[in-house]
């Protein structure tokens, strides 16, 4: 049997998915920290340079900005609050990056405006003119979501990422030392299903299980049929990634290793070998572009190989 969450979200199923994607964009697997979007709050209107609301502003962002390596801060009452919240895996220096980024391109794009927000894959910063500390918000949100579809049985796959993310939810949520994150994989077909859920500290385990069902609810139309999304707000946050089986999750061309043969020498500038070198190189070149994946050189005094990943 499955959670009543579970079949809440499916009853959406066949209404939704005829409806056209809110974003159409690939989803990274997050190494980076891409910005992601951000919303002017136009109408909690703007703040005059040198008033109240400004030094308030001046002096909680300066607390932030020493206290950001706890990966959240908040602080609000009945006429001004803001949160620094970073992804449960982006703590310390990252989370202290990450807010000093968002905080300058957020003045740029948004100036003097009292409601604010700017999300980056590793942070959110929210600011605005009432006390939103602990409340969930159902305006601030936006889905994003893989090009790539699901093959197959989309109610399938589904009732597999929606039972993931229910459990991820009541991880997320469960015990006295709830972190409101959790990630997770569940094997859908042979591949991998990799979920994340995070809630924005200081909601309660319920609140943050009523937000992830509200969003999940909300952006269906976005996650239902797709290979990868993450549906984001202000209070919580989700995120879903399929990985097939035959492919590694090593997506980006990083730097592995290297290594000087010592003892094989130097060559002079000028030389033979550094002209068979060249000339070696520019075949190595031709035949990179060639989709070959493999180049082979050789003679009695110059070897040369390239071979590209099976996937690359």
């Amino acid at each position: 049997m499955y959670s009543s969450s579970v079949i809440k979200r499916l009853i959406l199923i066949h209404v939704l998915a005829i409806q056209p994607l809110l974003i159409n964009s690939d989803l990274s697997l997050n190494t980076t920290n891409a910005y992601l979007n951000h919303k002017c709050l136009v109408n909690q209107g703007k703040y005059k340079p040198g008033s109240k609301y400004e030094d308030r502003l001046k002096r909680t962002l300066k607390m932030f900005y020493s206290g950001s390596y706890k990966g959240y801060d908040g602080i609000g009452d009945s006429t001004f609050s803001a949160i620094i919240q970073c992804r449960g895996d982006s703590y310390g220096p990252k989370c202290h990056d990450c807010f000093a980024t968002a905080l300058s391109a957020l003045s740029r794009r948004c100036p003097w405006y009292k409601g604010r927000i700017i999300w980056y894959d590793q942070c959110l910063l929210a600011i605005s003119s009432f006390n939103s500390i602990g409340k969930i918000d159902y305006d601030n949100n936006f889905c994003m979501s893989n090009a790539k579809k699901v093959e197959g049985n989309v109610i399938s796959f589904m009732i597999a990422w929606n039972t993931l993310i229910d459990d991820l939810t009541k991880s997320a949520t469960s015990g006295d030392n709830y972190t409101l994150y959790s990630v997770g994989e569940k094997r859908y077909k042979g591949d991998m299903l990799y979920g994340m859920v995070q809630c924005t500290k200081g909601l309660s385990p319920k609140a943050c299980q009523e937000c992830v069902l509200f969003i999940s609810l909300h952006f269906q139309d976005c996650l239902n049929d797709r290979r990868g999304g993450r549906a984001v707000g202000c209070s919580c946050t989700i995120q879903l990634l399929l990985i097939s089986s035959e492919l590694s999750l090593n997506t980006t061309n990083a730097y592995v290793n290297h290594k000087c043969l010592v003892s094989q020498g130097k060559y002079k500038p000028g030389s033979k070998y550094e002209e068979l070198l060249n000339t070696t190189i520019g075949i190595l070149y031709v035949d990179s572009r060639d989709n070959k994946g493999f180049t082979l050189f050789g003679g009695s005094t110059l070897s040369a190989l390239l071979q590209c990943r099976g996937d690359s």
